[in-house]
């Protein structure tokens, strides 16, 4: 008796307990799109790609959402089709920036900072547009020192020297490719290896010497700061010629190696780039993490082991200054571009590899060390996508739902608690307890999951709740006739309660098998509202062993004890139980 009132107490505490935890934390559970409004995006594949192609597109759309903390995002293929539904998100500009970035992610090296952006640019318009040819730009900044080249830069037969420019030189031919570096007020550092760098210098018979009155200052945040070369005087090798920008011979626009001019991130200059040194394929993973002096954040940043040569290369012509890689300040920068968009340019600052890894570091907050480790991971997809529907679920209807969906709930848990009282008499007060105690279970655990895991409840999901309450009440159904049955044989109902129980669990917890197999197998196999209604109805079924086992096992037990409860005219359980008055003195054992 003891321990079926401990079992009782416990559950009943623990129940309390998480609600009021939950509550006190001011956690709730996170509504759908259907709930709450949001956006839902539709994306069409250009061409004909390979299924595959698309299927991994769709879960590296799936992982870069999931990172960007929107709750239960659902994001589904239809053939070439996928369908993205991002709830709460009611920013079409921000559904826009959450889905539409599916070009791939490219590293190119950076020739000129600083450019002028056209601001007043009507969407859909390139900003950079006239960015070469609007004027120079010049901003504040500290003169910049100089620097002599390494000799083991290999210079170009025609070398660009820009006289009275704000731009380095621009590149003839490639000897190298870049790789993630520098700008902005972040440092990409190759991790150099245990053996000592080597310093060389130039042959005699070349000069160069660094601008020193032009230059642009990194944000104020930053502790790097970016310079563009503003002159630049050349002294060649004899025999060689020096040309100025506009008579320089550059790759044709619109190929691979053309340079390009995007826009920053933050939208407030363009940047000129070369060719692509490398794309996402390189990349095995990006993750985010303090620096070890605990100062702030970094990304450590790992290359697959086939790239590596390739990117040995290009982060030491970066770190040369070679003129396929320019100085911008004292080291050459490449830029993180994804959707023709500057994401971060940060200066290479090492040489080489070691363990296939680099990291890029900077004044960053955690946030946006977050950030920049998700485009690096996630940037790349295999199909190019165009955004084909576009569709936004007002919070109006959403609400309209939920509304809808609660006042359904509570005329069936209603009705189903007038019929069970009507039906089994006073253990009807059992069943309306043991669901109060099943739903403050309930609301807890989605809560958790929802601030802790991005659960989303939608309207399927409610859906599912309501539907486990009928799982959940005929557990009791099971228990209460288990127990006529053993008064029927003779038994009072004190001694019938554990005996009707044992054999009733059993059966409750096949049934609850079988319906969580089922549930399992629908949120496994399924896409889209199925697979939410699917958890929900899982989880109910965990919930209602433990409600039957740690509850109404000890409270059918100890009612049973009281002639009270087991002997009122009309609400008694022995009534309930179908025992008539005369018979628990011949029904005793």
């Amino acid at each position: 008796m003891r321990r079926l009132a401990w079992s009782l107490i416990g559950i009943v505490v623990v129940a309390v307990a998480a609600v009021g935890a939950t509550i006190a934390a001011g956690n709730k559970p996170q509504l759908g799109l259907d709930l709450q409004g949001g956006f839902s995006v539709v994306l069409t594949a250009k061409g004909n790609p390979p299924q595959d192609n698309v299927e991994k597109a769709k879960d590296i759309i799936r992982q870069r959402i999931d990172g960007l903390g929107v709750a239960e995002p659902d994001v589904t293929r239809q053939g070439r089709t996928v369908i993205v539904q991002l709830p709460g998100v009611k920013d079409r500009k921000k559904a826009q920036q959450i889905v539409g970035e599916t070009a791939k992610l490219e590293f190119r090296p950076v020739l000129r900072e600083g450019l002028p952006i056209d601001k007043s640019a009507k969407p859909g318009t390139d900003p950079c547009r006239n960015a070469l040819t609007g004027g120079s730009s010049s901003t504040t900044g500290s003169s910049t020192p100089g620097t002599t080249a390494p000799a083991s830069t290999t210079a170009p037969a025609s070398t660009t020297a820009p006289a009275s420019t704000t731009a380095p030189t621009t590149p003839t031919s490639q000897s190298g490719a870049p790789v993630p570096g520098a700008g902005e007020g972040e440092s990409a550092i190759g991790r150099l290896p245990t053996q000592a760098s080597t310093t060389t210098t130039a042959p005699a018979t070349t000069a160069s010497t660094a601008p020193a009155t032009t230059s642009t200052t990194a944000p104020a945040s930053s502790t790097t700061s970016t310079t563009a070369p503003a002159s630049s005087t050349t002294t060649s090798p004899a025999g060689s010629t020096t040309t100025s920008p506009a008579s320089t011979t550059t790759t044709a626009p619109g190929t691979a190696g053309a340079p390009v001019v995007y826009p920053s991130k933050e939208g407030d200059r363009c940047i000129q780039l070369g060719a692509v040194g490398l794309t996402g394929n390189a990349l095995r993973s990006a993750q985010a993490q303090l620096k070890t002096d605990g100062t702030g954040w970094e990304i450590s940043v790992n290359v697959r082991g086939k790239f590596r040569t390739v990117a040995n290369r290009l982060f030491n012509a970066c770190y040369a200054g070679d003129p396929t890689c320019p100085s911008v300040g004292q080291r050459g920068a490449i830029a993180i571009v994804l959707d023709k968009r500057v994401i971060s340019d940060p200066a290479v600052n090492g040489q080489n590899l070691a363990d296939k890894s680099f990291v890029i570091s900077g004044n960053f907050g955690k946030r946006e060390a977050q950030d920049l480790a998700l485009v690096l991971r996630y940037g790349a997809l295999p199909v190019e996508f165009t955004r084909s529907a576009e569709q936004q679920v007002s919070a109006t209807l959403g609400k309209d739902s939920l509304n809808a969906g609660l006042v359904a709930g509570l005329i069936g848990i209603a009705a189903v608690a007038v019929y069970m009282f009507l039906y089994y008499r006073g253990l009807g007060l059992v069943v309306i307890l043991g669901l109060t105690v099943w739903g403050g279970l309930m609301y807890a655990v989605v809560s958790y999951l929802s601030v802790n895991n991005g659960l989303a409840l939608s309207l399927s999901g409610v859906t599912g709740i309501i539907v486990s309450v009928g799982t959940t009440v005929d557990s009791y159904v099971v228990y209460f006739e288990r127990l006529k049955d053993e008064v029927r044989g003779g038994r009072s109902v004190r001694s019938s309660t554990e005996r009707g129980f044992q054999r009733a669990f059993r059966t409750i917890v096949t049934a609850d098998v079988s319906s969580f197999i089922g549930a399992f197998l629908l949120w496994y196999l399924t896409v889209g509202p199925v697979r939410g209604f699917a958890f929900f109805l899982g989880l109910s079924v965990i919930l209602d062993v433990v409600t039957a086992w740690f509850f109404t096992r000890p409270l059918v037990a100890i009612l049973a004890r009281n002639r009270f409860f087991t002997e009122l005219p009309f609400a008694g359980i022995a009534r309930g139980l179908g025992q008539r008055r005369a018979a628990p003195a011949a029904g005793t054992a």
